[in-house]
Order: structure tokens, then sequence, then C-alpha cells
């Protein structure tokens, strides 16, 4: 085909004006003189600087699509549409893409994105890290972003706030990792777009504050047990008090019993004291519910009792049975009418005075595992009070019986010696008469 077969006017020409073909456009214009024989062809070329007027380091290179539809007479109908703009705004958009990519994998944040759902669409290596995952691929396995909350509601809140301002900020949460361990985290939150402005997901930013959750909560932890001790040491200074305001214990016991309330949860609270050698316990004050055999002044057997466990280890013990059997496996059979008496939380401490175990204080409640070990550690320190009290009381008692005794037994003498002397006299005047009769 002759190269005038092709009217060089129909060859379009650059907008920049240029008055000779490029190399590129040369290569174009081949193509046409070529006669191909396909029915319709689109071809893209570039089109750069091609003449000294125009130097190639600052020309801005084109781009076009051109179509070349053949005629019969073997001419050729050809068509080209500028390009430049769509295909640099494609390369713009390919770039922001990677540049987006590098930093969603690289940010030292952990970040995620979903649908708007909460499935997830992609996750990057901060977040596989924070959630203990082995690799990215495992947790998309998950599914939904639902599975990583302890409290699944948490997520459907957000994404309620979401639905109506588009973004949220340092929302508290608690999240799962894959160990179950639990995670505090601030999540920020947006929404996702499409080119038609439909939300089509959510972008989630999650910022670790375990550890700082953690040192808060046990701050506020030890501040609450420095309350929790200022507190049980003003109770227990108010007990001594009580206490030591006379020695008769039946006037202090009740007064006592309210002020241990406030330190133990009770239902039933009890003192046996110990008679070793009668082999049985006497109560001497009961507070709360009734236990069949052990009101005041019952005696009781002190084998297999709480008195003679605390007796035997000189420390604090605490039992809460689920049933009669576990309290018989354990050799307690003296504690089965309190069991049966409605009490499944038991705790005794012993009453020691001058090296003795003088008797036990018993602490019963009808909820099963009441007591804690704090508890155990707070009925020795009150027992610990008591046991003195009430021993100055047993000794009370003993004085005064002795000084009764006494006073009975200097009557008695004062009655001999003044019926000693009545026949004295009786028997000296007998004498008298007799000598003067003779």
């Amino acid at each position: 085909m002759k190269s005038s077969a092709i009217p060089w006017r129909t060859f379009p020409r650059a907008k920049t004006g240029w008055r000779r073909l490029t190399r590129t456009q040369s290569t174009v214009r081949r193509w046409w003189l070529a006669g191909e024989k396909t029915p319709v062809k689109r071809r893209w070329v570039n089109i750069g600087p091609g003449s000294s007027r125009s130097p190639a380091k600052t020309a801005r290179q084109k781009r076009f699509s051109s179509n070349a539809l053949p005629w019969a007479d073997g001419r050729h109908l050809v068509t080209s549409e500028d390009i430049t703009e769509r295909k640099l705004a494609e390369q713009a958009m390919k770039e922001s893409e990677e540049k987006y990519r590098t930093l969603f994998e690289g940010s030292k944040e952990p970040l995620c994105i979903t649908t708007k759902d909460g499935k997830f669409v992609d996750v990057n290596k901060a977040i596989v890290e924070l959630l203990g995952y082995d690799n990215k691929e495992e947790l998309l396995k998950i599914g939904s972003m639902v599975q990583l909350y302890f409290n699944p509601g948490d997520l459907g809140k957000v994404q309620e706030l979401l639905s109506k301002q588009h973004s949220v900020e340092d929302l508290d949460q608690e999240l799962r990792r894959k160990d179950g361990g639990k995670i505090y985290a601030l999540v920020t939150a947006s929404t996702r777009k499409d080119s038609k402005g439909n939300v089509i997901g959510h972008k989630l930013t999650i910022k670790d504050i375990t550890e700082l959750k953690r040192t808060e909560e046990s701050l506020k932890k030890r501040e609450e047990e420095a309350g929790q001790l200022a507190m049980e040491n003003a109770i227990l200074a108010e007990i001594g008090k009580i206490l030591s305001s006379s020695l008769k214990i039946e006037e202090v016991y009740e007064r006592f019993a309210e002020e241990a309330r406030k330190l133990i949860p009770l239902d039933r609270i009890m003192v046996g004291l110990n008679n070793p050698d009668k082999g049985n316990v006497t109560v001497a004050y009961v507070s709360g519910s009734n236990v069949d055999g052990r009101r005041v002044g019952d005696t009781y057997p002190l084998r297999h009792s709480g008195n003679e466990m605390v007796m035997k280890t000189r420390k604090p013990f605490l039992i809460q049975p689920e049933s009669v059997e576990e309290l018989e496996r354990n050799q307690l059979f003296n504690l089965i009418p309190t069991f049966r008496g409605g009490l499944r939380s038991m705790m005794s401490a012993p009453l020691i005075w001058r090296d003795q175990v003088i008797g036990a204080l018993h602490f019963r409640s009808a909820k099963f595992k009441a007591y804690t070990d704090r508890d155990l550690s707070l009925a020795e320190r009150i027992a610990a009070q008591i046991a003195g009290t009430i021993a100055g009381a047993q000794l009370y008692e003993e004085m005064k019986q002795m000084v009764k005794q006494i006073g009975h037994a200097g009557l008695q003498i004062s009655t001999s010696s003044a019926q000693i002397r009545a026949r004295l006299g009786r028997a000296s005047n007998r004498c008298g008469r007799a000598v003067l009769r003779h």
C-alpha cells in the first residue's frame, strides 16, 4: 500500500502543535500503512517530545487510544482519543494504593477494615500480634470482629454510633486474645464509603491500654484495701473498748456481736468454752439462728467438734460443706446439727489465754461459701481480743465465788466460836454453883 493511500492530514496531531511526527507517531502511521486485516484495531501510544523546540526534560508524555477501521478500497478510518489524564489518574490511584498498603501494613498501631456487619476485610501485622494469632490468615479465618469481644454487644454499640455520626474516638472496649486473655483497648472507628458515598464498612484503630488499666485497677484495689483496713481497725478498736468496759461478760456480749457483724457476714455467732476435764464444751453465748443442743448453758462433746479442731491446731479453721457426708468424712460429727440447722459456712477461731486454748469463737452463715481467707484472718483477730476478756470474766467469777465461800466459812467460824463461848459459860456457871454448895 502506498503512503498516499492515507492522507497525512487524517493523522491526529498533538495538542501541543508539534510540526513533526515523533518516532512513536511514525510507528502508528506504519500500522495504518501496513493495512492490517482486523476490522477494528484499538491501540494506545505514547506521544512525546520530538523536536529541538520541545526538550525531553520539560515536555510531558501524552497517551492516546486509537482505533483503525479498514475500508473496502484499502484505506483506513482512524480515530484517536487523548487518554493522558485518565492514565495519569489510574497511575496516581495505583501509587496511592501502594502507599496506603505500605502505611497500613507497616503501621505500629493495630488496624483492621471490616464490612458494615463486622466481617473482616483486611488486618495489619500489629493487630495480629496484639491478639496473639500466628499470622494474618489465621485471624481472618475467624470471620467476624464480634468473635474478638468479651461482650459481643459492645460491637453493636460501636456500629450504632457509626450509623449516626460516621466516626467515634477512644471507646473503652474489652477484647479477647487467641489464648482467652483480656485486652483493654480504646477503639477509634470511622465509616468506609464507595465512590457514590454509600457506607460499605468500617475502619478501626485499636490502642492497647491493658497495662494502664491494670495499673489503675491495682491502685484502686490498694485504696479500697487501705480503706477496708482502716475500717476494720476502727471496729476492732471499738470492740476492744466494749470488752474492757465491764468485767461482766454477759453485759458486753451483745454489743460485741453487733460490732463483729460489721466485719464478718454472719447468721449466728457463738462462744463455746472448753471443759477438758469433763470432755465437753459449754455454750457461753449465742446470737442468731437456733441450732438444737447449742443454746446458752448447753453442753456438747468436745470430741469431733470445732472446739477440738482449733484446740489441736491452735489456728482458725473454715469448712463450707455441701453435705452431711462431707462433715462425716472430716470427722466433724458435732457440726452436723449446725448443718441441719441450715448453716452452710462454718468458721471457728481459737480463744487462747496464757498459752491455753480456753474455747472457740464460732461464726456461721446460711450462705454457701460465704467466708474467705480474709474473713478467717479477721475472726482470728477478734478471737484474740475477746479471749482475754472471757478469761478475765471467768477469773472474776471465780474470785466472787471464792469470796462468797470465804465469807460463808467465816460466818460458820463465828457461829461456832459463839456456840463454844456459850457452852463454856454455861459450864463455868455450873462449876461455880457446885463449889458454893460444897
